[in-house]
């Protein structure tokens, strides 16, 4: 490197290596930097001797003073970086920034062809994963979020090893808060903390015992509960795998859905097991030809209705059963596919699951991108509407303790169970996948990606499945479904005047007599919405956001 291109110049060697530790925390506060521009110093006063190194070559001399010896930095492409090394998280969509790497002594890349010019920050670029990290025995990899002020600052330093990071904040530990009250001393605080709002909180003696209580409950009938759903899991496994659902009498039309859609479609739905929570949704489901479990043990207190809006009282009393039912197949043995019951096949996922190479095959756990990238979601911003699930050691456990921490659940139970599984990755090795949102869209991208649903609406795209998630309540989920073309079910069957029907063919000898009488051959399209994702030009309806043009 010329002298022109040194980073400082007549700088005592000590003082360049402060400065080379304010830019590592600078760098990883960024995350992802293309170039780093570090500040001109003037000449330290009290040095007689004048030196000219560049940052590499700082720590390259410097190997013993730098944090736990070490050898040097480089930076690599983020998502070529953690395409190469998958642990998992959701990639990025067009994200062109940069991975930084902070090597030990004798984890030092080596100089390659694929090594750039150091530029202003002397730091190499590696056009290589592969190459910058081919002499790491082991590699820590810490994601800290691009938006913001960007304030944050990350600390390296010697010590033992800890796997959990430690999080300091300033005032509220608000990024966006641009100017803040240096005098107030950085504090220690929970990864849930943002700003005024507190995610998460250790339940109060009130939701301890409730848990308790409902613990007590499914001990107390496991053995039977387990003794029958063990009959029934053998008899609709296939591949060891049971497509678990749960559902009650308020949410049944869209149950009623699934299956009209999926065996029009041409879907196998014989590996299905819902498990019903009173006796109306049991009675239905068989009718459809669907297998029925209802636990009147441990499901029979629960409501009837719908819940009215997400995280309404109802809703949460829901979430349990949710947990109940997958720990009971995961601990019985069987791998899973759980989902709700707003979704709609397009192709089989299981086929996907199913393969015994490929990117998927060394997952524990696979999940539906949720869309929500907030801190509350974070790392995996999991769907727990849609998550495919092979049972080992691993999940086992994971489940059971989803159960024991059902406590903490004052909602959804995704944010909990986000949290356990990052515990459990950390922890145990649990390896969890966040499946492409393209192949696996939700109600996020019905609201946010007019171009995906266009691809999706014209055929252009067919992903595996589309779940109606992000949506207020039952009644916006039918509407939004019946405008995309994924309707099935004959408004003679809709909500409780599908029990009538069930009464009316009651004693009928052809099995599938109800599910003919309810289940359209052709989609049933209705507009609503001229500004929402519709199968054909919904031009002439009202719009149900204020201003927003026509979709089409």
């Amino acid at each position: 490197m010329n002298k022109e291109e040194c980073v400082c110049e007549r700088v005592d060697l000590k003082r360049q290596v402060a400065e080379m530790k304010k830019q590592v925390a600078l760098a990883a506060s960024l995350s992802a930097i293309k170039e780093m521009r570090p500040e001109k110093k003037e000449p330290a006063e009290s040095s007689d001797e004048s030196s000219c190194t560049s940052t590499s070559d700082a720590f390259k001399g410097n190997k013993g003073n730098f944090i736990a010896g070490a050898g040097g930095l480089s930076r690599v492409n983020k998502r070529e970086f953690m395409e190469t090394h998958d642990y998992g998280w959701p990639l990025p969509g067009s994200d062109h920034t940069e991975a930084l790497i902070l090597h030990q002594k004798y984890a030092s890349p080596e100089p390659t062809d694929g090594a750039g010019k150091d530029g202003p920050s002397g730091i190499p670029y590696y056009s290589k994963v592969e190459d910058a990290t081919a002499n790491c025995g082991e590699m820590l990899v810490v994601s800290m979020d691009k938006g913001g002020d960007q304030n944050k600052c990350f600390v390296l330093l010697s010590g033992f090893p800890s796997y959990n990071v430690a999080r300091f904040v300033r005032g509220r530990g608000d990024t966006k808060i641009r100017k803040l009250d240096k005098v107030e001393k950085l504090r220690h605080v929970g990864r849930g903390v943002k700003g005024k709002v507190v995610n998460f909180t250790p339940p109060n003696k009130i939701q301890i015992e409730k848990n308790w209580f409902a613990l007590s409950r499914y001990i107390a009938a496991k053995d039977v509960a387990h003794s029958r759903l063990k009959k029934i899991l053998k008899s609709v496994a296939k591949d060891n795998t049971v497509i678990v659902m749960v559902c009650n009498i308020g949410q049944a039309v869209l149950l009623a859905n699934f299956v009209c859609h999926g065996r029009r479609h041409g879907f196998p739905l014989d590996n299905v097991l819902l498990f019903s929570t009173d006796v109306k949704t049991h009675r239905l489901a068989t009718s459809l030809g669907i297998t029925s479990y209802f636990d009147e043990e441990n499901f029979g207190h629960l409501p009837e209705k719908e819940a009215k809006a997400y995280g309404d009282p109802i809703f949460t009393q829901m979430m349990f059963a949710k947990v109940l039912t997958v720990q009971m197949v995961n601990y019985l043995g069987y791998d899973l596919l759980f989902q709700d019951v707003d979704i709609v096949w397009y192709k089989n996922p299981l086929e996907l699951f199913h393969k015994e190479t490929g990117p998927l095959a060394e997952y524990d756990m696979l999940f539906q991108d949720d869309g929500a990238k907030s801190q509350r979601y974070a790392p995996y911003c999991a769907n727990s509407g849609f998550y495919y699930v092979r049972y080992n050691p691993r999940t086992l456990y994971l489940f059971t303790s989803l159960m024991y921490h059902s406590d903490m659940i004052t909602g959804s139970h995704q944010a909990v169970l986000i949290q356990i599984m990052a515990d459990h990755a950390s922890l145990f090795g649990l390896r969890v996948k966040v499946l492409d949102d393209k192949e696996f869209p939700s109600g996020y991208h019905y609201h946010r990606n007019k171009d995906l649903m266009k691809d999706i609406m014209t055929g252009k795209s067919v992903p595996y499945v589309y779940h109606m998630s992000w949506t207020k309540n039952k009644t916006d989920k039918l509407k939004y479904l019946k405008q995309m073309g994924l309707w099935h079910v004959e408004e003679k069957c809709e909500d409780a005047k599908g029990l009538e029907v069930i009464e009316e063919l009651e004693g009928d000898p052809d099995k599938d007599a109800v599910f003919n009488a309810c289940c359209s051959v052709e989609p049933l399209i209705t507009c609503f919405y001229k500004d929402k994702p519709s199968k054909i030009p919904c031009k002439d309806s009202p719009s149900i956001d204020k201003g927003r043009e026509s979709w089409w």
